[in-house]
């Protein structure tokens, strides 16, 4: 991303897109216990995917030109953690030949720039280490998490960053003066249903309710936002 004060300097206009929510009776789509821990690719996972971020129902997967998001059915869940009379949840082991239904969709960048720079930001301090199978060309050490993952040039002048925002996902972009933000567009592939509602753009798939809320915009002038 670019500095604050290139970004102060030029008046760049940022397009916030509000967190991102996923609900199935009262869940949300949101971090798991490591929360907002984006890691990074180092070849355990397929060569598109940038950084992984694991929500408590599925994971989402940072590609350079989409987010892949592959959730899995709430209810199901909730069913297998249990509760007890106090409220917390209790695991319960999967039978043989049980399947949990999950749903599979992306948020793709169509007419992204050749030269898009994808990298974390803010790095935490631990690392995780993956040994996935007998092969050790898949296996990674020191692998390391991020706060935020940040796309720079994503189209000409036009940044993005995404990042954890409470309890839920946000993503930004920044425009640069002389960059035009109607180059911008969003394809929403693997989704039910897609419609407004309110401001707000709702997606259904056979397991979850996403919405993000209405878009903002602002101008930072000398550091303040306007």
């Amino acid at each position: 991303m670019r500095s604050n004060n290139q970004i102060a300097f030029f008046l760049a206009l940022m397009l916030a897109l509000s967190p991102l929510w996923a609900s199935a009776g009262n869940g949300t789509l949101q971090p798991a216990d490591n929360a907002g821990r984006f890691v990074e690719n180092k070849g355990q996972w397929d060569a598109r995917v940038q950084h992984k971020l694991k929500l408590n129902f599925g994971s989402v997967f940072l590609e350079k030109d989409a987010f892949t998001f592959s959730l899995l059915d709430t209810e199901v869940l909730e069913e297998l953690l249990g509760h007890d009379d106090d409220g917390q949840h209790h695991h319960h082991s999967v039978a043989d030949g049980q399947t949990i239904p999950g749903h599979a969709f992306r948020i793709k960048f169509n007419g992204t720039s050749p030269n898009v720079e994808v990298s974390g930001a803010d790095k935490f301090q631990h690392y995780e280490n993956y040994f996935l199978g007998n092969d050790p060309n898949k296996w990674a050490k020191n692998v390391r998490s991020f706060a935020r993952v940040n796309y720079l040039d994503l189209y000409s002048g036009i940044d993005l960053s995404i990042y954890g925002s409470g309890n839920a996902l946000k993503y930004d972009f920044t425009v640069a003066p002389g960059a035009d933000p109607n180059e911008i567009a969003l394809e929403f592939e693997g989704v039910d249903k897609l419609y407004i509602k309110n401001g707000e753009l709702h997606y259904e798939t056979s397991v979850s309710h996403v919405y993000e809320k209405a878009p903002i915009a602002f101008q930072l002038i000398n550091g303040e936002q306007v």
